[in-house]
């Protein structure tokens, strides 16, 4: 959802480059939650990977970081709907606030 939202905004923003420059930088703020939400789904990815590994381990000290390590992927995965809606709202404002 963020990379999409990233690449859409950007196509906007390379489009309202060409159009009214000046309206470039109330869009360009709205980049940033989209871009932290690509971020967190990034990390999540990798420490997915990383927890099952630990799961799969005999030793049970290894598999309690494991477990650590899917709820941070938890949190991140929400972490990124978070910055989804953040970025949803800074871009409704933005356009709102567009002329």
């Amino acid at each position: 959802m963020n990379g999409g939202a990233s690449v859409a905004l950007l196509a906007f923003i390379g489009h309202l480059a060409q159009i009214k420059p000046e309206g470039i930088t109330s869009f360009a703020n709205v980049l940033m939650p989209f871009v932290l939400g690509v971020l967190a789904m990034t990390v999540t990815s990798g420490f997915t990977y990383l927890s099952q590994w630990l799961y799969d381990s005999p030793n049970t000290k290894a598999q309690k970081w494991g477990f650590r390590f899917n709820i941070t992927c938890i949190v991140l995965g929400i972490t990124s709907y978070v910055f989804f809606i953040w970025g949803m709202c800074l871009a409704y404002f933005a356009f709102t606030q567009f002329v």
